[in-house]
């Protein structure tokens, strides 16, 4: 979800964190009071997620409140952490097909040589190809139609779980511009599963280089799919 509330921006900038969280309560808090004065910066966070959830309505559901009369039973934790895993997975994936779209060097490009129909077919494999990285990257579960939201792929707790998918995320930001680490192809060792210390210590470089991209093209940091 992203924040369109102010129409005079450049940009489209993703929720933090803690606007989701507050989303979250509204069902028991209530909306914003119009026209009540902000004392404090939680009143002020308050007031954004109403002011969000009001133009996200607006926008898309025009004349229906995003706020119930009746009195909505709080969500219950657990639920409400599932919730956030799975906004969290769909940030990390759509963040990281963008910046690919952006740095990808490998993109089929025009040339003398090729036709605008060779070319097209081209860009169709490309993008194909692309897609499928990032879906084993989420452990088969990147599709937007049929993602699960479990720590799967590189979202996963344990490394046995990780290291699989792990080469689609190399392989994906291998043709990324931009200077990379001594050790960045440690992952064509096929021991590497044996060795979790070593092969941590790549993914830990390949986390970096990707954060670090994502900075420097987009002008913030990414949302990623567990803790480093």
């Amino acid at each position: 979800m992203y924040n369109n509330s102010n129409r005079n921006s450049q940009s489209t900038q993703p929720l933090l964190t803690a606007h989701w969280r507050r989303i979250l309560t509204l069902g028991s808090s209530g909306p914003w009071t119009k026209g009540a004065v902000c004392r404090n910066p939680r009143e002020e966070e308050h007031k954004q997620v109403t002011d969000i959830m009001q133009s996200l309505f607006a926008q898309t559901r025009p004349g229906l409140s995003p706020f119930p009369s009746s009195t909505l039973l709080l969500t219950p934790v657990n639920q409400a952490k599932q919730l956030m895993r799975e906004l969290s997975l769909l940030n990390f994936r759509h963040q990281l097909l963008q910046v690919d779209e952006l740095v990808d060097e490998s993109r089929p490009r025009a040339s003398p040589t090729t036709t605008k129909a060779q070319l097209q077919v081209a860009l169709a494999n490309h993008t194909r190809s692309r897609l499928m990285l990032v879906d084993r990257v989420l452990g088969g579960s990147g599709d937007l139609s049929t993602i699960t939201f479990v720590d799967l792929g590189i979202a996963a707790d344990k490394w046995l779980d990780r290291v699989e998918p792990l080469p689609s995320f190399w392989k994906l930001m291998d043709s990324w511009s931009g200077t990379k680490d001594s050790i960045w192809n440690r992952g064509a060792d096929s021991n590497i599963s044996k060795m979790p210390s070593v092969g941590e210590e790549w993914e830990r470089v390949l986390v970096h280089f990707y954060v670090q991209t994502h900075f420097n093209v987009i002008g913030y940091a990414p949302v990623l799919p567990r803790k480093i």
